[in-house]
């Protein structure tokens, strides 16, 4: 069984993945049909609502097999517990074949619900809730973070989190999305500081060192134990294959798999960060204005990088944006 210390090495995979959000995507499934706002729709009658829960829902394929994702639990009063384990199950539905409609996983939601010893009014709320959430991922699409500069992706941050507030209630916005913005937030503030290229080194140090200090727990604890194994790799020189001994013997097989991953992945863009940086110099050296220099790094950067690299890789390299 895999120790605490090794959980949260392998969590460093969910830390790459969050960084993709700085792409504008977002982190959820998309909606698997079309979504109308929950606004347009007539009250349903607690009649239809039983009615409804006795017919089975369509055997769907994603959902056959294994355990469904997140839980549906009440509180101690019979109302909905409004969740990350909520979040997860409506995401869980969303995982569905493209083409699975609301109607279906609505049916899903009324047969789990009816298993877990919901009221009606608890089924009521949980769908009513499921047809808001369709409704905010819907509304999203709309958030495009623009030239991804940390300031447009600020701006975007805080749009997304009124609209959660204002499409799904304080209450259940904070329990879905409480940790994702504290996360985002950290994130965005290192970026900031990363690319300020007013800040000399030592205070760009400093600053990144303070920042890591009020990380979310989950992300401080990741970065402490892949220090502490980096530094204990260094120490004893080791060869590649020492080095994944080491990993496997303090974190178990498949979380060094996992970081040995990130080597490579590292190692590649340390590769494609010093030919941009020859180019770069060649650029440098080419004699030309001020304004066709830029036009001239900006198309290497362009050209070199996908639209999420683009921010990590002027901050490194030391290229203003145009």
């Amino acid at each position: 069984m895999m120790t605490a210390r090794g959980a949260a090495l392998v969590a460093v995979a969910a830390l790459l993945a969050t960084l993709a959000w700085w792409a504008g995507s977002g982190t959820r499934p998309p909606p698997a049909a079309p979504v109308a706002s929950s606004l347009a729709r007539p009250p349903v009658s607690l009649a239809t609502r039983e009615a409804d829960a006795r017919t089975p829902a369509p055997l769907v394929a994603a959902w056959v097999g294994g355990d469904p994702d997140g839980l549906l639990m009440l509180s101690a009063d019979g109302r909905l517990l409004t969740d990350l384990a909520l979040r997860r199950r409506f995401d869980w539905l969303l995982s569905a074949d493209a083409g699975i409609g609301r109607d279906a996983m609505r049916a899903r939601l009324q047969q789990d619900a009816a298993a877990a010893g919901f009221s009606a009014a608890a089924t009521g709320e949980l769908l009513a809730l499921f047809d808001r959430y369709l409704d905010y991922l819907a509304a999203t699409d709309s958030l495009d973070p623009g030239d991804r500069s940390p300031e447009q992706l600020r701006a975007v941050l805080e749009r997304r989190r009124a609209l959660r507030r204002a499409v799904l209630g304080v209450e259940a916005a904070d329990g879905f999305f409480a940790a994702d913005e504290a996360r985002d937030a950290w994130f965005l503030d290192n970026m900031t500081i990363a690319s300020d290229r007013s800040l000399d080194a030592a205070t760009r140090a400093a600053r990144l060192s303070a920042l890591r200090a009020t990380a979310p727990p989950e992300l401080r604890q990741v970065e402490e134990d892949r220090a502490a194994l980096a530094a204990l790799t260094a120490a004893d020189q080791a060869s590649p294959a020492q080095r994944q001994a080491l990993r496997e013997q303090a974190v178990g097989p498949a979380a060094a798999a996992r970081l040995a991953a990130l080597d490579e992945e590292d190692a590649a863009w340390a590769q494609r960060l010093a030919e941009a940086a020859a180019e770069q110099r060649s650029i440098a050296a080419a004699g030309l204005s001020a304004d066709d220099r830029q036009r001239a790094l900006t198309a290497m950067i362009e050209r070199r990088y996908t639209g999420p690299e683009q921010v990590r890789a002027r901050a490194q390299l030391g290229i203003d944006a145009p």
